[in-house]
């Protein structure tokens, strides 16, 4: 194993409790002549799992490495990349979270940094104790800083995800977790062996700019999401509140349906005097359409009798044509005779 990182103790945490190869190296050169400062150093694994390492200066490197017999000979520990994503979100003063959760719903959370610890120690079921990577305290105007009480507890996933029963620890304690991805354009890609102090302190510099950027966020996955004695005391009264404004609403329909009933009731009454008198009008109809019928036989009786003795009179004026004629005639007949005895 050779890491840049180490820490002074078996279970500290934080920057404080933590070296790097180039400051252990700078101490040995400038106050003990290189020789070794009789400092124990331990791995980088998570506290009560470290291994003694010991720091060595060669080839104008150094770092350090498993003492021989321990730890054995493949390499192990928390990997640069990971300390130093951590380290970046101590530095972190505002950004954005956009979490989803197991079941797809997503949510964003502009949040105002409060407080920051890395390897959070949290005691679990049984007396156990379980180490977070980032602890945060935070400020939103936002109802997911009223339902997880300000507070957060962050997973940086970058090998190994966070296992079943480590998850279920958590959620056993109700603590809001979530579980983050270093993404590509925060990964540091400077090897262990040639990254320096200066180089480490601008990638973290880089990732505080662009979280706390406009457009910056930090992506994760909820994991455990309980609700805060606050959060649902607000929920039970929010719930009272709509309750007591349905059963007013309900109470208000009812009258409106007692109203309703009488006017139907009132309705039927006249409507069952509307339907006698629209039986009585049909009836009436019935009857005037049977005079209509009988008026109508004895005009159609009438015009054939009127025709009858319009061709009668015809005729009679044809005759009386006739008699006038022939008397006419008779008189001038007359008058005539008349002439000739005289």
């Amino acid at each position: 194993m050779a890491k840049t990182r180490a820490y002074r103790t078996q279970d500290g945490v934080g920057l404080p409790e933590m070296v790097t190869a180039k400051e252990v190296e700078r101490r040995r050169l400038l106050e003990f002549n290189g020789q070794p400062t009789g400092e124990r150093f331990y791995s980088t694994h998570k506290p009560g799992r470290r291994f003694s390492v010991k720091h060595v200066i060669k080839d104008g490197n150094s770092f350090f490495s498993y003492i021989e017999g321990v730890g054995g000979s493949g390499s192990g520990g928390e990997s640069l990349n990971h300390l130093l994503f951590k380290e970046a979100l101590l530095s972190v003063e505002r950004m954005r979270l956009s979490l989803s959760s197991c079941n797809g719903q997503k949510v964003d959370v502009p949040i105002r940094v409060r407080h920051v610890e890395v390897e959070k120690k949290l005691e679990v079921a049984g007396g156990g104790l379980r180490y977070v990577d980032v602890y945060i305290e935070f400020l939103a105007d936002h109802w997911l800083a009223s339902k997880w009480d300000g507070k957060v507890y962050i997973e940086v996933h970058h090998s190994n995800a966070v296992d079943a029963k480590k998850q279920e620890d958590l959620r056993a304690v109700d603590v809001p977790v979530i579980e983050v991805d270093i993404p590509d354009i925060f990964s540091y890609k400077i090897s262990e062996e040639e990254t320096t102090d200066d180089l480490e302190q601008q990638h973290k510099a880089r990732i505080k700019r662009i979280l706390e950027g406009q457009s910056g966020f930090l992506r994760g996955v909820v994991l455990s999401d309980p609700s805060s004695k606050e959060f649902l005391e607000g929920v039970v009264s929010s719930q009272r509140e709509m309750l007591t404004n349905l059963l007013r609403e309900c109470s208000g329909l009812k009258q409106k349906l007692e109203l309703s009933v009488d006017k139907l009731s009132n309705s039927s009454g006249e409507n069952s005097r509307l339907v006698g008198q629209v039986g009585e009008l049909k009836e009436l109809l019935a009857g005037k359409r049977s005079e209509l019928a009988v008026a109508v036989e004895r005009v159609r009786r009438v015009e054939n009798e009127y025709a009858v003795i319009s061709n009668r009179l015809k005729s009679l004026a044809k005759i009386n044509i006739w008699l006038i004629c022939g008397l006419v005639f008779v008189f001038l007949c007359f008058i005539c005779l008349g002439y000739l005895f005289i």
